[in-house]
């Protein structure tokens, strides 16, 4: 159902090729790999290598066989569209033998019907018939589409362009008005709606020009427009994609930049609804994401990175596209010269939350652990707070003056920190310089100069942790409380005195969860927690039940329900326990060791070595529990199979402490049928 490419990240793994997603992907399997360099160009996956993260990744997956087989699909259309010997073998006969491909083979394009499956491998051309490609993606809305074009030619001047129209079906009157159409536009007619990236791929694909440029049909162009994104690209070697300033009808921002929020790093349009005169919002900057509503690429930027990435669903598409062009080193830039309208969100589709949410998660589980908090790097420069607020249910930002001269010291620190961490953003695999990590751990340790705000001390408090700055995290979580009760916080907190052994300081915050919420889940957790570090297992007991009553998390509440029923004596029960959790978490190292002590107090040796089996059959490569397996069945009598595992356990790690002592009995124990032979 699903194929895995863990590659370790090293300058050995780094430097492979994709073979490995290829075989997979015209087989037709979908593929999680490890977010290095082979792995980027194709439509697969890209994780960290975090085990949790592929765990969770894996586990949400295999509950949904329909997406598994249309990502399948999808990487077996990229293979098939870009990596056979017929798409490559131009490139490398260029390269060696000085040949081109000639354009005057290639098919009209004034108005190519689009087959069912994906077609986009770029074109080569002997040379760029104009400057930019500009690549409209449409589906019905025809008013929109007609209103934009209009204003496009009257308003585009000072360089050469052709119109890419990519129809997604549409059901309106679009398809008739495109026809009477004339002039450098081609159109490219879709049998149904695939969605934004993938028409924008079309686009690219059938492109003439140097540059791409990706455009909404709901904006309307002012003068100047586009040759204001060219003139930063020609001026700017480094410049790999260029945003546009884009104004509601009403003069106000809608787009000035994209950036992370540090609440959730949620991406956003930063200074949306302020005045569009103003002047923090007509600075040239860079980003490290713009939205594609409108945005000039560079075309061989554009098929470097992989394209749009399909697997995103209307949403997201340009945050992926530009995170994935920055970590090559290089820049977006922001250009408010460059100016339009955008009505936004007038396409039928953009606002499903199904897919938000399936966008959202794909964007966390590729870049969380590479997206850089950026959002007070550009407001308080400009003399700006940025604060949040509950409004219509969900924590929002606004901007508020900042006012004196402490608090602007005190913000300005805010920003120092994420202009550090965004010039280290790049370092992939190598961590913070030691000038950087210093002044980071510095900044950090002041904490009580900075700013009285919510969101600002969670957000420094997370970073604290991240660097393992558990004094600084413990400083700024009591700066929160001290504003106000916060659940989190004091969750945190106990947390973190139960890791050092504060038992006062744990109960106290215990305490003070419970008391403001008799059914906090987690707070009964906690209190086991600290019961257990009491010798109290019995009361742990209970409140671990009560935790689980009260909805805290069930594999952990369980663990610690099993070791208090160990530490009570009640040793049947404990076997319960972990059975079931091992039941339900197949792969959990905690609960096998939980069961393999429950078990050996039993001597339940064959239940154990039938879980232990499943396990390692499961798990090959984990030494420690094959190790255990064989000295279970060693217990149980049954040597042939305890020897086979150690003939494994010495091909896979000869060293293991224990194996040469239990190899010595074994040679000792008769052999009987090989299990093999079963």
């Amino acid at each position: 159902d699903l194929a895995l490419a863990p590659l370790v990240p090293n300058p050995f793994n780094e430097a492979k090729s994709d073979i490995r997603i290829l075989q997979y992907g015209i087989l037709g399997y979908p593929v999680i790999g490890t977010d290095i360099f082979p792995h980027q160009h194709a439509p697969i996956i890209r994780l960290p290598h975090e085990p949790q993260a592929w765990i969770k990744a894996i586990r949400e997956r295999i509950h949904d066989l329909g997406a598994l087989e249309r990502e399948g699909d999808h990487l077996r259309a990229w293979v098939l569209n870009h990596r056979l010997m017929e798409h490559v073998l131009p490139q490398y006969e260029q390269a060696w033998l000085g040949r081109d491909e000639k354009s005057s083979n290639r098919v009209p394009q004034s108005n190519i019907q689009s087959p069912p499956g994906p077609s986009y491998s770029p074109i080569n051309h002997d040379k760029y018939s104009f400057d930019c490609s500009i690549i409209i993606p449409v589906w019905n809305k025809v008013e929109l589409t007609r209103q934009c074009l209009t204003h496009l030619s009257e308003v585009t001047d000072g360089c050469s362009y052709e119109v890419i129209v990519v129809d997604n079906a549409s059901t309106d009157e679009t398809s008739a008005f495109l026809a009477s159409l004339s002039g450098d536009i081609q159109v490219i007619t879709n049998p149904a709606n695939y969605g934004f990236a993938k028409a924008c791929n079309q686009g690219a694909a059938s492109a003439k020009g140097r540059f791409l440029v990706f455009l909404n049909n709901d904006t309307i162009p002012k003068p100047g427009w586009l040759r204001a994104l060219l003139n930063e690209v020609e001026s700017h070697l480094d410049v790999a994609i260029v945003g546009s300033k884009l104004l509601y009808p009403n003069n106000t921002i809608q787009h000035a930049g994209v950036v992370f929020a540090k609440h959730c790093l949620t991406p956003y349009h930063i200074f949306r609804g302020a005045p569009g005169d103003l002047q923090a919002a007509n600075i040239r900057r860079e980003f490290q994401v713009v939205t594609a509503a409108c945005m000039l690429i560079r075309r061989e930027e554009f098929h470097a990175v992989g394209q749009f990435d399909e697997i995103y669903q209307n949403g997201f598409e340009d945050v992926d596209l530009c995170l994935k062009v920055g970590k090559r080193g290089k820049k977006v830039i922001y250009q408010p010269e460059s100016v339009l309208y955008h009505l936004e969100h007038q396409t039928p589709g953009r606002k499903d939350h199904e897919a938000e949410r399936h966008n959202g998660i794909v964007l966390m589980e590729r870049w969380a652990s590479a997206i850089v908090v950026d959002e007070d790097v550009h407001t308080v420069s400009a003399g700006y707070a940025n604060r949040y607020s509950l409004r219509d249910g969900r924590l929002q930002p606004s901007l508020q003056a900042l006012q004196g001269d402490r608090e602007i010291t005190q913000w300005k620190r805010v920003q120092r920190v994420q202009e550090v961490q965004l010039r280290q953003r790049h370092a992939v695999g190598q961590g913070l310089n030691s000038q950087d990590d210093c002044e980071l751990r510095a900044l950090l340790s002041e904490y009580r100069d900075w700013p009285d705000d919510g969101a600002v001390l969670k957000w420094a408090a997370k970073l604290c942790q991240s660097l393992q700055l558990l004094d600084g995290e413990r400083a700024f979580l009591k700066r929160i409380l001290s504003m106000g009760e916060d659940r989190a916080a004091r969750e945190r907190l106990a947390k973190l005195a139960l890791g050092g052994k504060d038992l006062p300081e744990a109960t106290d915050h215990i305490q003070a969860l419970l008391q403001s919420d008799p059914s906090n889940g987690s707070g009964h957790w906690l209190k086991g927690i600290l019961l257990m570090q009491s010798q109290q297992c019995g009361e742990a007991a209970l409140s671990f039940r009560r935790a689980l009553q009260c909805g805290a998390d069930s594999r952990k509440t369980s663990i610690g329900l099993g070791m208090a029923c160990m530490g009570m004596g009640d040793v049947e029960e404990a076997w319960r326990v972990f059975d079931q959790i091992v039941a339900d978490y197949p792969d959990d190292i905690e609960a096998m060791n939980g069961l393999i002590q429950a078990g050996t107090s039993l001597e339940r040796w064959k239940g154990l070595g039938e879980r232990l089996a499943r396990f390692v059959e499961r798990n090959p490569a984990d030494c420690d529990m094959r190790f255990a397996l064989a000295g279970v069945e060693f217990r149980a009598s049954r040597f042939d199979v305890a020897k086979h595992q150690c003939e494994m356990l010495s091909l896979l790690k000869p060293d293991h402490e224990g194996l040469h002592d239990l190899e010595v009995l074994l040679q000792t124990a008769p052999l009987g049928r090989h299990a093999l032979a079963n």
